[in-house]
């Protein structure tokens, strides 16, 4: 008999450790609503964890209300998961307007693609706070609306530019390439070939074809055999970076090397 007990005790403490491992606290519950943010974000975290998304709606909402900035992001992206951008445009706003700098990202993404309006505007606007909060990507993003404008947004190539430069900075390699581009061509910046070069060799060395290629392009258009030589260097740091245009003009410039 005292043997049965034993056992059913050991059950018992078993189930008590689980519950309190594995599932939220009552005391978290009562906190949440009794009003207390973080004990709902951390119930609404939960509930995430488990599937039980309709839970994680409602505690996140309550978090999100009381302040806790990142709630209002994570209810967000939920919304965002499941294809309602209009609510998940109000939650990323109401994280951005807290200075959550992804939450303004998304945003703009929301409006740049259309989901809620196709408004670059907006996009743009959301883009550039993100940007000042220090999110690289969306320098990136505002640099590419910038420069091409359109949907209520006027394009300005020089103000794109300087994006770009931003999200070069903060080690974007398709901005130090779209910035290199422009000092190149001389699209919205002065064209400075030096300039160009710098942002170029940056990208490049951080694993862009493309940069690499262009880079090429630049050492091979000085017209010396030094620069042929370190030009067909960079077009196979690009062929090895995977740019098949790279692969192309690095057969065809060994083989013009070995002409001469």
């Amino acid at each position: 008999m005292r043997k049965i007990i034993d056992i059913a005790a050991l059950s018992l403490a078993v189930c008590i450790l689980v519950m309190v491992l594995f599932w939220p606290s009552p005391v978290l519950s009562f906190k949440c609503y009794r009003g207390d943010g973080v004990s709902c974000a951390q119930l609404g975290r939960d509930k995430l964890s488990r599937g039980d998304y309709e839970g994680a709606r409602l505690a996140l909402a309550k978090a999100c209300e009381a302040g806790e900035k990142d709630s209002c992001f994570d209810l967000g992206a939920l919304y965002d998961g499941e294809g309602n951008a209009t609510q998940a445009g109000v939650f990323y706003a109401a994280a951005c307007d807290k200075n959550v700098a992804v939450a303004c990202h998304k945003l703009g993404n929301l409006y740049q693609r259309g989901r809620l309006s196709r408004d670059f505007v907006a996009a743009a606007r959301h883009y550039v706070k993100a940007c000042d909060l220090g999110y690289a990507k969306s320098c990136h993003n505002a640099g590419v609306v910038y420069f091409t404008g359109g949907f209520g947004l006027a394009a300005d190539q020089a103000k794109a530019v300087s994006f770009f430069e931003r999200g070069c900075d903060g080690g974007l390699v398709d901005s130090c390439y779209n910035a290199g581009i422009a000092y190149d061509k001389g699209l919205g910046a002065p064209q400075d070939r030096d300039q160009a070069e710098k942002l170029y060799t940056k990208s490049c060395e951080l694993g862009y074809g493309d940069a690499c290629n262009n880079l090429g392009y630049l050492y091979v258009s000085k017209g010396d055999l030094r620069g042929f030589s370190k030009g067909l260097g960079c077009v196979k740091k690009g062929c090895d970076a995977g740019n098949k245009k790279s692969c192309q003009l690095y057969e065809f410039m060994k083989n013009e090397i070995l002409k001469k």
